[in-house]
């Protein structure tokens, strides 16, 4: 069964936080597109932003909340209570529902059918945009309960072996500069 992403959630666009820059004031963490990795937030490569006043909390991020960029690549991710309170920036659309587990529908967005869905919506030649009343059309694939449980729970796992082997990679090209650093000394 398939219905469109509009009946399913609440979607709207980050805050255009050029206007609310400032030196002085309250600082909080903003999110960028490198910041999203494999459905999570990579919290160390989250940007720092100073606003003149205090930000309207519909453009902070929340626990379960799915953000998408509505720019190529068209990354989705999803909030966890570590990642609340992020400023949402208004390349990205913030997606908040309670009809669709949020955790399946980030993965769902990260999708070669959802992402061609949304290439397809897009505008733009040279940078290809979504806009939010097209994201609201993208056909949004339903599944019992079992089947979504057992999906992320096997994309989760996933996820865990991909980050331990990037940790591995990451720590064996250490070494092999540490011994390369060696030669000559």
């Amino acid at each position: 069964m398939e219905d469109k992403l509009g009946n399913k959630a609440q979607i709207s666009t980050g805050l255009a936080h050029k206007r609310y820059e400032d030196t002085n004031g309250q600082t909080y963490n903003i999110l960028t597109l490198r910041s999203i990795k494999n459905i999570e937030i990579d919290t160390m490569e989250l940007d720092e932003f100073t606003s003149k006043e205090e930000i309207n909390t519909k453009y902070l991020t929340k626990k379960d909340d799915v953000i998408i960029g509505l720019f190529s690549p068209y990354s989705a991710t999803i909030i966890r209570e570590e990642t609340e309170n992020i400023i949402v920036p208004q390349s990205f659309a913030i997606i908040r529902t309670e009809k669709i587990n949020p955790e399946y529908l980030a993965y769902y967005l990260n999708s070669k059918r959802a992402k061609y869905e949304i290439k397809r919506r897009s505008s733009g030649t040279i940078i290809p945009k979504i806009s939010i009343k097209k994201l609201k059309e993208i056909p949004i694939k339903e599944i019992n309960q079992e089947e979504e449980s057992k999906f992320i729970e096997l994309m989760n796992l996933l996820n865990r072996r991909i980050a331990i082997k990037t940790k591995e990679l990451k720590l064996t090209k250490e070494i092999q500069t540490y011994y390369l650093n060696q030669i000559g000394e």
